[in-house]
């Protein structure tokens, strides 16, 4: 089959099997650079204004590090090259947010000098530094930021900024049509939406980028409001953006297509409730700690969403099973975001506002070191009374099977079993990753631990039924956690039983 033009020019250097899609081809040609560069600027009519807030710690502290690097000698590839690279927290320009918490001159012009040296050296960074959806992005965070770092700025930074932003909107105008359902379209639509809010196009031409969202939101959500990656992350950003998109349509006066995005937010935020923790953070089982208490409480505050959060999703594998003030929040759905698990059956565990577990998983291996995985969804069953609440999962696959046992009781704040059985010989894991609050310390029995807070509060760890006990440090969440290994060997179908309890000093 003959191929075009941009189907050839799409595929990758030899060596590399993957394709690139034509239109991302033609999105970083110089083509359609030049094609854009012939377009008549149009100014800003609307300025978009996001509401989230920022960490002014973490201003001040982004200014304190890379202040000093601000110098008429200092180049641009120099900075962005050799300083920050591609940190998502510079390139998507996500450190405005923060700098507006500083919100003094200095903090202003450093703003301005980061937004025109990437302007500067943006062709030269590499293409997935410059992807639709960093792109989409960069320019809703220049918009929604506008007032805090534009307003004081002389004309010439000012000349500079505006044919950025609106080449950057013309850019981004045809490509949601062609990218299929995802978050990643989701991301590119609302930077088209907001900037084709902010320059007053036709009507015609945001109703279309409106109508393309409803589409893929549509495909990307369950009918409960869960993203169907079943990603944490994911549906806090998805309500972020969907309440950035309905308050600039309420600003422009179009409270139609507003009710229409209001619709999606009352689906996307109960999810959120269900998988907040009474520390007033969100669930680390996809990976990362990716929001502040005072951010989330903008987005439930902001959602005008009132109902009650779920206490379990079948569609997302997502469990949540609560007694007193103890809560347990499980993933019955395959996850990779941990090494070498089996990615199946994570939970974590919190009482009050203090976090505890972090991650539960199981890691198995074969005599070979080969590890065993599974992407099946485990079976469920649980029930709750006033002393005590029962959490069972069960996972079969071609080559294991793990059964998990959770008990929440007032006499014992947590204890457990996993049964394992294996076709093939090898190890077996359980491993609890610990929250960073948290001193792990070896019991004079060797198969217990200590647990003990920085507000001095004790969990002893033990355990039965298991070969040993190991204790490690890993990095995940984007800090340094403590790691509680039971170790136990297994034989040709035959079952293996781990019995574990917390219990609180």
């Amino acid at each position: 089959m003959k191929l075009t033009f941009f189907q050839k020019k799409a595929l990758k250097k030899p060596g590399q099997q993957e394709k690139t899609s034509w239109f991302l081809t033609l999105y970083h040609s110089k083509i359609l650079d030049i094609f854009v560069s012939l377009k008549k600027v149009r100014p800003l009519l609307r300025i978009p204004n996001l509401p989230w807030p920022g960490d002014i710690q973490r201003g001040i502290y982004t200014l304190d590090r890379y202040g000093k690097y601000v110098h008429p000698k200092m180049t641009p590839d120099f900075w962005w090259q050799d300083i920050v690279q591609d940190d998502a927290y510079f390139t998507t320009f996500e450190f405005l947010r923060d700098l507006r918490s500083v919100g003094d001159n200095k903090s202003r012009r450093f703003a301005r000098y980061m937004i025109q040296s990437w302007i500067v050296y943006q062709r030269k960074m590499p293409k997935h530094l410059r992807s639709p959806k960093l792109s989409a992005l960069r320019l809703a965070n220049a918009l929604g930021m506008y007032e805090f770092y534009a307003q004081s700025a002389d004309d010439r930074f000012l000349n500079i900024l505006h044919k950025f932003l609106f080449r950057e909107c013309v850019k981004l105008r045809w490509l949601p049509s062609k990218m299929s359902p995802s978050f990643d379209t989701v991301c590119v639509l609302k930077g088209a939406i907001l900037s084709s809010l902010a320059y007053e196009e036709s009507r015609r031409k945001t109703a279309a980028l409106l109508s393309r969202l409803t589409k893929v939101l549509t495909q990307i959500l369950f009918s409960d409001g869960f993203n169907k990656e079943g990603r944490v992350d994911i549906q806090f950003r998805l309500a972020c953006d969907l309440i950035e998109i309905r308050n600039f349509l309420r600003i422009c006066q179009d409270p139609g297509a507003a009710d229409k995005i209001q619709h999606f937010i009352e689906k996307v935020t109960p999810p959120l409730r269900l998988l907040r923790h009474g520390d007033g953070k969100l669930s680390f089982l996809s990976g990362m700690d990716i929001a502040s208490t005072h951010h989330i409480d903008a987005v439930l505050s902001l959602s005008e969403a009132r109902a009650r959060g779920p206490q379990r999703s079948e569609h997302a594998g997502f469990e949540r099973m609560l007694l007193n003030n103890s809560m347990i929040l499980m993933k019955t759905k395959p996850s990779t975001f941990l090494s070498q698990s089996t990615g199946n059956l994570y939970f974590e565990w919190s009482i009050g506002k203090e976090r505890i577990i972090t991650s539960s998983d199981i890691i198995l291996e074969t005599d070979k070191k080969k590890p065993i995985l599974s992407r099946h969804q485990s079976l469920v069953s649980k029930y709750s009374e006033k002393d005590h609440a029962y959490l069972e999962c069960e996972l079969q696959d071609t080559r294991y099977r793990h059964m998990r046992q959770l008990y929440l009781t007032e006499e014992v704040d947590l204890r457990g079993s996993d049964r394992v059985m294996s076709m093939d010989p090898g190890f077996c894991a359980l491993r609890f990753v610990v929250h960073p609050d948290f001193k792990v310390e070896p019991h004079p029995s060797k198969k217990a631990v200590i647990l003990t807070s920085k507000k001095g509060d004790r969990h002893t760890v033990t355990f039965s039924g298991v070969d040993g006990v190991t204790t490690d440090y890993i990095n995940a969440f984007g800090a340094r956690h403590p790691v509680i290994f039971a170790l136990i060997q297994l034989f040709p179908q035959r079952e293996m039983e781990i019995k574990w309890s917390f219990r609180g000093a």
